[in-house]
């Protein structure tokens, strides 16, 4: 699935038949379907385990249909060889869509942990469990999510080195490393695109108190309208009063003169 990361199109639809192999675990892919809607579905065999707009479940049961979402999204399922290792990533398969980016695919594995022993010079520690947060970042209850990147000794591969193979102790190294690098880069860009949101979060907020500002101004301009004419009506009023109240005086002086 490594050969999948960077891929980028610039059309809609496009299937990615892979081989999910033979290690249980949580598979997490990264990816950014840009401003555009796009909508991005995970089969395994004949059924459906992860899709954008649906939320993580464990075990890897099936989810409902792929919503259209925009910008960066985590889809996460736990993928079991048992189940068959025939994995099928579907870009806007039945979807108009547009240009997308896959930025990772990682697989956590689950395989059972050793138990802690202690020497008089090591101790090695129980990995931890990965976690895959998500975040309601729109209106329409888009989510954002967030996997985790383990860093314990257990997932970095380093609890069973052999201090006597050279080789293979700075192979092991050098891969942890790599992982330790990816992992930090990709807590980069889910960063920045948390600084996206946010900005983008704050711009609306703007939009919609000026928009609420406008309403208020337009009600109060309404009301004073509304009271200016009143008060010319009772103006009118009073004066058409006097004029009734003076029309007798005006004949009794026609007679005096």
């Amino acid at each position: 699935m490594s050969n999948l990361v960077g891929y980028t199109s610039g059309s809609g639809s496009r299937t990615f038949a892979v081989n999910g192999g033979a290690a249980a675990g949580r598979i997490d892919l990264d990816i950014d379907t840009y401003s555009a809607l796009d909508v991005v579905e995970v089969w395994q065999g004949a059924q459906r385990v992860a899709a954008t707009g649906q939320p993580y479940v464990s075990g890897g049961v099936a989810v409902g249909p792929g919503a259209p979402v925009t910008y960066q999204n985590v889809l996460s399922f736990d993928y079991d060889p048992a189940n068959g290792q025939s994995l099928e990533f579907r870009f806007n398969e039945n979807f108009g869509g547009s240009g997308w980016q896959i930025n990772n695919v990682v697989l956590t594995p689950t395989d059972p942990l050793p138990t802690p022993t202690t020497t008089t010079t090591t101790t090695s520690v129980l990995a931890s469990v990965a976690t895959n947060y998500e975040f309601v970042r729109s209106s329409i209850g888009d989510l954002e999510g967030v996997a985790a990147r383990p860093m314990t000794l257990n997932a970095l591969k380093l609890d069973a080195i052999d201090w006597n193979e050279p080789a293979q102790l700075f192979n092991s190294i050098d891969a942890a490393l790599g992982q330790a690098v990816d992992a930090a880069s990709y807590y980069g860009e889910r960063a920045s695109s948390f600084d996206r949101l946010i900005e983008q979060n704050g711009r609306l907020a703007d939009a919609l108190e000026s928009g609420v500002g406008n309403l208020v101004d337009a009600d109060l301009g309404k009301e004073s309208a509304k009271l200016q004419a009143g008060q010319i009506k009772e103006n009118l009023a009073t004066k058409a009063l006097a004029i009734a109240n003076a029309a007798p005086q005006w004949i009794l002086a026609l007679f005096k003169g």
